[in-house]
């Protein structure tokens, strides 16, 4: 039975993609998480429990931020992409694109700049640690970068190009991040060379993602004016499913923004040393489901019911 249902899938090109990017991804996440671990060991280890706890809570405040200034437009690019894709519809699949930049853009700016003002606030007022104010500084120049890296990292999937954005995000990113925050650590820049180097690579790894995209996958940055746009359609789709991200950062990080509040950095910091070990448990359902939904948009562009059935089943 195994070996008929084998040779079935092999018979299909669409489950065929769906595997080769699965185990793709798997590999590409083993390294991730062996980078992830050495970042937290290493570095846990330089700083002590205590600025490690700060870069903690600082990490999740960027998570929780980048959730609120994506929109919901990933899950826009990856419904709507691969859909006009399918129906051949050019200029609505660059206004999807183009119109997922310029809001995530805005309201990151407009987050990080809301960010800034209320720093003192949020480091004294809700966590009683004043030292966490450069802490967030370094967040909101993060995050404009960090949300538009993963616009164009959600449309190398929606490309069914998951090549490029395990690269980038699991890979480059990840090993970027290790290397330059320790060599900024082991120069006696303790935490502010730990935020320098995750920044960094924030910087990088958009800069390398954005070029890649327009280079090699899809000219999005050409002057040829729009003639078609899909703004409101587009809004009304990922608005409502901006619940679906804020829902993931409650399940990732509300752990340690609630240790960070009712205990100390101190604890943050080592409870954050052993909670990577739990996240493996999602790295094969993540590989299988990675290019679903965009296979399945462009099939349904195609009106193929009988494969997107069989693809489910």
């Amino acid at each position: 039975n195994l070996t008929f249902l084998i040779l079935k899938m092999s018979s299909m090109p669409y489950i065929e993609k769906i595997m080769k990017g699965a185990f793709l991804v798997l590999f590409s996440m083993i390294f991730g998480k062996l980078f992830s671990y050495l970042y937290v060991v290493l570095v846990a280890v330089k700083l002590g429990p205590h600025e490690y706890g700060l870069l903690s809570i600082g990490l999740a405040v960027l998570s929780f931020l980048t959730a609120f200034s994506l929109l919901g437009l990933d899950e826009g690019i990856l419904r709507f992409v691969p859909f006009y894709k399918g129906k051949n519809q050019q200029p609505l699949l660059k206004a999807t694109i183009l119109t997922s930049i310029k809001t995530s853009l805005n309201s990151s700016l407009f987050l990080a700049v809301l960010l800034i003002v209320l720093s003192d606030f949020i480091s004294d007022k809700i966590f009683n640690e004043f030292a966490l104010t450069k802490v967030l500084l370094f967040v909101a120049l993060a995050l404009p970068f960090g949300t538009l890296s993963n616009i164009f990292l959600i449309s190398f999937r929606a490309f069914q190009k998951p090549e490029y954005e395990v690269l980038f995000k699991e890979l480059i990113e990840k090993s970027l991040r290790l290397i330059i925050t320790l060599i900024l650590i082991n120069l006696g820049f303790k935490l502010i060379g730990a935020l320098i180097g995750y920044t960094l690579a924030v910087i990088l790894m958009f800069a390398l993602a954005m070029t890649t995209f327009n280079k090699k996958i899809f000219s999005i940055f050409s002057k040829e004016t729009l003639e078609k746009e899909n703004k409101k359609e587009l809004l009304n789709y990922s608005l409502p499913l901006m619940l679906k991200n804020f829902m993931w950062f409650v399940i990732a990080w509300t752990d340690l923004l609630m240790i960070g509040y009712f205990k100390t950095t101190v604890d943050v910091g080592t409870y954050n040393i052993a909670l990577p070990t739990s996240n493996l448990i999602i790295i094969p359902i993540y590989g299988i489901m990675y290019l679903f939904l965009p296979i399945i948009s462009e099939l349904y562009g195609q009106n193929s019911l009988e494969e997107i059935k069989e693809i489910y089943k």
